[in-house]
């Protein structure tokens, strides 16, 4: 084949364009309601961090009341001086002498022998972690992402499969009606096990709706 013709031949970028004409106003309209599902997707991807984000606790003391004049003496602290959250100094079996009138003072605790708390006394804001009562166990906090992020390893296959065989209009429709119910239902969790479960199913039937729309905005 002629060189000159070939080259002749070759289609550029700009003669696509050409044919295809101006960002008009059909392209701005579409372009905005992907916008929408596309929001969407990047609150459903990162939310799990908010969820199990560690809080402000500390050892709940039975022998005292929650007045934090108490924690120097019945709670061990950091080089920072606040409180550690998962030990607390051992009160003395023996001691049932009362001092004022209560059990709640330096001498009824040991403060050379540290224990494990029963329970915990939450400071601030709500997440999994004060709603099923994890603290102290890291290893439940770093499973719920881990399990989101799994849940696209499912997502992504899943989404190409519906895409290619009923287009992807449909696509985004599935993953956002599977992202809304999933994310409701978890919400409603009643215990941490359910709320794991549903923290999978998630991103595994609607971790598509970002791909999904990004193929269509092309």
């Amino acid at each position: 084949m002629d060189p000159e013709k070939k080259e002749s031949e070759e289609v550029t970028v700009d003669d696509i364009l050409n044919i295809l004409g101006p960002f008009g106003k059909f392209n701005i309209f579409n372009f905005i309601l992907i916008l929408f599902p596309v929001y969407l997707a990047g609150i459903y991807a990162s939310v799990y961090n908010f969820e199990s984000m560690d809080l402000n606790y500390r050892c709940a003391v039975p022998e005292c009341s929650e007045d934090e004049s108490n924690l120097n003496f019945t709670i061990p602290h950091d080089d920072n001086g606040k409180p550690y959250k998962c030990v607390r100094y051992a009160p003395f079996s023996n001691k049932t002498i009362f001092e004022n009138g209560s059990y709640c003072t330096p001498y009824h605790f040991d403060t050379s022998t540290e224990i494990e708390c029963d329970a915990y006394v939450y400071l601030e804001e709500h997440s999994i972690v004060k709603e099923f009562d994890l603290a102290c166990q890291d290893w439940k906090r770093s499973l719920v992402g881990t399990v989101h992020n799994a849940g696209f390893f499912i997502s992504i296959p899943l989404t190409g499969l519906i895409s290619d065989k009923y287009g992807r209009r449909l696509a985004i429709v599935f993953a956002s009606v599977a992202n809304g119910a999933f994310g409701l239902i978890r919400a409603l969790s009643a215990n941490y096990n359910m709320f794991v479960v549903f923290e999978f199913l998630e991103p595994a039937f609607g971790g598509g709706l970002y791909t999904a729309c990004f193929v269509l905005g092309k």
